[in-house]
């Protein structure tokens, strides 16, 4: 998991905004998808985010040594990363015995024919964990090295023995050693078919260990976005448009331990064996603004708290940043959280998770985030008020009073919200138990400063944002 730089900032509110940026894709209605497959039973590593956006998948068929199919796991290099390749049918990590199918052979070992192209020092790994009442009595681990250009047969006795018919077993195969971490080297290829167990009478029902039955599956990943997560990141409950972003706190298949969903629109950069972080981001050259969305969050044990960080740069180093915790929320909610980083960045870097704290030992916190944008860009899209739409805000400018007049609008108004250009809330007016309908509403700003304000009006089509300018 990516070890993300946290910073939290003293904040006020200050000043006027002009035009920026917003947050790329931050309604999370473009979604990259890449058509991959897998052997049916398994888990691979072309899914649940352990590829970046639009990297080809690296669990593909490959060739048959018997049949028509085997099949082939190559380590992949993208940007500064390496990602490994795998296979399992394990719902986590096989090592410590999650997950696997039905079987109850007392097996004296296991063989398999493969072909390999190892780099450097580099090992593959093929592995079958056998288990009892949900403990491991046994497993066979190969460990392969070298090229072998042709398929080979290997062979591998467990050792000990098996002390007793098991009830299930995990299969697991990996392009690189990663048991002793890291990532393994880019271009080390395994290629595998013909997976059986010996000195029994009959192969796992589900074991598929030819490689003759294959799944294809849709990989989606939010469109100029990074995620990790232990679940599909796309949802259609969300608060406007089709899709909003999921993210789970659980165990991805073929990761170790539970891991909190991760989302960034950074690129995620490896400093050390053990360590990540993101640089890159957006453009963004405003020292104060606000961050705006809506958010759904389930936390799957008290305490637990999913955040949205941000991260500040200017010239490639870090200048600042933010951290804004997400407490649980059944239905999608409004934040506005404002920020003065105290200098001019030149770019911005957005950051989501569905837990804080590490380690994480409960799964199930779900985050659902929409409809994430800057108030700066919201407020540039937002032109003078007219006063011959379906809803009216008048008069405008004003000295004191302004009304909004529903008179023409054939819906519903849940709320009404004045705010000022930073996105503060000056008057909030609810509505929820007894909208409004074809009445006019006043609001006294007697008490504003001059200047320029945004009266959101919440429909359950939407909001909508209009200017209103106060003058002496």
């Amino acid at each position: 998991m990516i070890k993300k730089l946290s910073f939290i900032l003293s904040l006020f509110v200050a000043g006027s905004l002009t035009a920026q940026t917003s947050i790329p894709n931050g309604n999370f209605e473009q979604w990259d998808s890449v058509i991959s497959h897998a052997p049916t039973g398994y888990f691979s590593s072309n899914l649940n985010g352990n590829l970046p956006p639009n990297a080809p998948p690296n669990c593909t068929q490959g060739p048959a040594h018997h049949g028509v199919y085997g099949v082939t796991l190559t380590t992949t290099v993208f940007g500064k990363d390496t990602g490994f390749a795998y296979i399992t049918n394990s719902n986590g990590n096989p090592a410590q015995g999650k997950g696997g199918i039905p079987y109850a052979q007392q097996a004296k070992g296991m063989r398999f024919y493969y072909e390999c192209s190892l780099v450097g020092k580099d090992t593959a790994i093929v592995v079958a964990v056998f288990k009892k009442a949900g403990t491991i009595i046994g497993s066979a681990e190969c460990k392969l090295t070298g090229k072998v250009s042709s398929y080979t047969l290997y062979s591998k006795t467990i050792s000990p023995a098996l002390p007793m018919a098991p009830d299930s077993v995990i299969f697991a195969a990996v392009s690189s050693n990663v048991l002793s971490g890291g990532n393994g080297i880019a271009g080390s290829t395994l290629t595998i078919d013909s997976v059986t167990f010996t000195g029994v009478s009959s192969q796992p029902l589900l074991m598929n260990g030819d490689f003759e039955n294959w799944t294809a599956d849709s990989v989606y990943s939010p469109a100029q976005w990074f995620t990790f997560n232990a679940g599909n990141p796309r949802t259609t409950d969300k608060y406007a448009g089709k899709y909003a972003l999921e993210l789970n706190t659980g165990t991805p298949p073929g990761n170790n331990g539970i891991q909190a969903g991760y989302a960034t629109d950074g690129k995620e950069v490896q400093i050390t064996k053990n360590q990540d972080s993101v640089e890159g981001g957006f453009p963004f050259s405003h020292q104060i603004d606000s961050l705006v969305c809506y958010y759904k969050y389930s936390a799957a044990f008290a305490g637990d708290t999913a955040a949205i960080e941000l991260q500040f740069n200017k010239s490639s180093k870090v200048i600042g940043g933010y951290m804004i915790k997400l407490p649980p929320a059944a239905t999608y909610t409004r934040i506005v959280a404002p920020f003065n980083i105290g200098a001019t960045p030149d770019s911005m870097i957005v950051s989501l998770t569905s837990s804080i704290g590490y380690p994480i030992t409960t799964p199930g916190s779900v985050l659902k985030v929409d409809s994430l944008s800057l108030y700066s860009a919201i407020i540039a899209g937002i032109a003078p008020v007219a006063n011959n739409g379906d809803i009216k805000v008048y008069p405008n400018p004003t000295t004191s009073l302004f009304y909004v007049d529903m008179k023409g609008y054939t819906g519903k108004v849940d709320m009404i919200r004045v705010l000022d250009m930073s996105g503060k809330v000056m008057e909030t007016r609810n509505y929820n138990f007894s909208p409004l309908k074809n009445t006019v509403e006043a609001f006294d700003m007697t008490g504003y400063s001059a200047g320029t304000y945004i009266i959101s009006i919440s429909t359950p089509s939407g909001v909508q944002y209009q200017k209103l300018s106060k003058v002496e």
